[in-house]
């Protein structure tokens, strides 16, 4: 009788509107009302695609209210309101006719559950998934609310992080630029620091990040490699974190000869020291005529015959040996074999780059250490 009292009076106060009436297995059990819910509004967006969906949570126990909240905000619906009493009488009953509608939305509680999940995704150095996740939800919400700022702050961190991985040095610094010119509040808000100091980091890393893109042996380059490997090991990726760590190898014995002007980064072609022509082996003197390329092995026998005796814990020319750690990279399948890598492997390797750094008196430091950003209160 009370089901169809109420019915009576929705349908007289809704007129030209197609109304579908379902019944609800349950009045007090939330787990079975809000699973019976999210599939009855599942069905209804399936049935009618183009339309758009509302909820009004002023009648119902309170498992009903709550269940529909919970299934509306699953079913992605952002619109919901209740029917509030402005004023009561002195029973505390709600005086006829002083009712007014309230208005609110759901996807500012979406929007927060997604700013904490990206900021974890980026924390575990998964910046493409991070900013995928953004990119799917940004259209939920409006200019007008803050969290709009946060969510664009947030995404902008991941395109920086993304660009310094590939090296794309002068798109990162740019990104960071604008962040502390445009967003100085919020980009503070993630690092917990002043908005200030954020400003000025962000404009000394710009110009850092500049330089390096014009310098391809700029000192900086060693340290963003190694720590790049770092993240790629974090993730699990052992094979392209080694690949950055051999690549950080031949990087060393690059900037050591294009000290001595013996290296032309931007040909990367090596030029013949005269003094110890007649020592070095006559396929490595031929290929450096040439102007030809002449890798990893080539640039340490170079270095070793030039008189750094370092450069034969990579490769010895007299005994013919090379590096075995270095070897395993050799046979990954980023190379020339198809040897999985283990984070054993990745270990052994970065201790060895480490130490080769050392040798060579290189800073082994990136330009800003790992990012980990704390989700806005």
């Amino acid at each position: 009788d009370a089901l169809q009292k109420k019915k009576d009076i929705i349908e007289a106060r809704i007129t030209n509107i197609q109304k579908d009436w379902i019944l609800l297995p349950e009045e007090e059990n939330f787990d079975a009302l809000a699973d019976f819910m999210c599939q009855q509004i599942n069905q209804l967006k399936q049935q009618y695609p183009k339309s758009e969906f509302a909820i009004d949570a002023t009648f119902g126990t309170k498992a009903m209210t709550s269940a529909l909240i919970v299934a509306a905000y699953y079913n992605d619906i952002d619109k919901l309101s209740y029917v509030s009493g402005a004023k009561r009488d002195e029973h505390g009953k709600v005086i006829s006719g002083t009712e007014k509608i309230i208005k609110g939305r759901m996807n500012l509680f979406k929007i927060r559950n997604v700013l904490k999940e990206a900021v974890q995704l980026f924390n575990e150095c998964l910046y493409t998934p991070a900013k995928h996740l953004i990119e799917k939800h940004e259209s939920l919400i409006g200019e007008k609310l803050g969290l709009s700022k946060q969510l664009k702050v947030l995404k902008m961190f991941t395109e920086m992080q993304i660009c310094r991985e590939a090296f794309r040095f002068n798109e990162a610094g740019e990104i960071l630029k604008r962040l502390g010119e445009e967003y100085p509040s919020e980009g503070a808000l993630f690092l917990n620091v002043e908005p200030e100091k954020f400003k000025e980091k962000s404009q000394e890393f710009y110009k850092i990040f500049s330089e390096i893109e014009n310098n391809p042996v700029h000192p900086k380059r060693l340290g963003e490699l190694i720590s790049s490997a770092k993240r790629s090991a974090k993730i699990g990726r052992f094979d392209d974190a080694i690949a950055r760590l051999y690549r950080a190898v031949e990087f060393i014995g690059q900037v050591v000869l294009y000290k001595k002007g013996l290296y032309n980064p931007e040909e990367n072609k090596f030029s013949l020291d005269e003094k110890i022509s007649d020592r070095i082996p006559e396929d490595l003197k031929e290929a450096i005529q040439n102007r030809r390329p002449i890798g990893l092995r080539g640039i340490y026998t170079y270095l070793y015959y030039l008189g750094y005796t370092m450069a034969q814990s990579v490769y010895n020319p007299e005994t013919n040996l090379y590096n075995d750690v270095l070897n395993l990279r050799n046979k990954s399948i980023l190379a020339h074999g198809f040897k999985p890598l283990s984070e054993e492997s990745f270990k052994r390797i970065h201790e060895f780059v480490i130490k080769l750094a050392e040798d060579f008196s290189m800073d082994t430091q990136p330009v800003l250490e790992d990012l980990r950003l704390i989700i806005p209160a």
